[in-house]
């Protein structure tokens, strides 16, 4: 596994039939430390879900001298203009990015990651965006792009708080 990169999701499974489990605080601890953006399935009543292990750690120890990846996820969508340097910013809700080296993951797809850097996080109310802040082309608007925003996170409060994230393809 040289060279492999990151986790990027996980899940564990129990013996004896007990099917998905989630990992024990213990695990959770050096998943955090060693892979601070993994996805970890998770049983719930309504069946499998994805979560972010911090999630599943709230208010907990991060180790300073980690020195863990980061991965920022996109849809396999945006692969050639993320590649290309056309697209350069992006919109999270409810999620911790760094500023600094990244991995660019993108879901679902069979290409490679890409290597590159958050360059700036700015934090946003949903009321306060301006096409300047989402860098929007012509013809796009602050109402449309906060409808795709909205499908995306459809959990998403009305007063929330968004990230907008500007990062570079190294």
């Amino acid at each position: 596994m040289a060279q492999a990169g990151p986790l990027v999701a996980m899940a564990a499974a129990g013996d004896r039939s007990r099917g998905l489990i989630p990992p024990c605080g213990r695990c959770r601890q050096v998943l955090l430390d060693l892979h601070p953006d993994v996805l970890v399935a998770v049983p719930t009543v309504d069946g499998p879900q994805m979560r972010q292990i911090a999630k599943l750690l709230p208010d907990t120890y991060f180790f300073p001298d980690a020195q863990a990846e980061r991965v920022f996820r996109l849809n396999k969508r945006y692969y050639e203009s993320v590649a290309s340097g056309t697209k350069t910013s992006s919109v999270r809700w409810d999620e911790s990015v760094p500023a600094g080296p990244a991995i660019f993951y993108f879901e679902d797809d069979e290409r490679p990651p890409l290597r590159g850097e958050i360059l700036a996080v700015r934090r946003y109310s949903l009321d306060d965006l301006t096409p300047e802040a989402l860098r929007l082309s012509d013809g796009e608007t602050v109402e449309g792009y906060l409808d795709g925003l909205r499908r995306h996170y459809p959990t998403m409060p009305a007063d929330a708080e968004v990230d907008v994230v500007d990062f570079v393809v190294r």
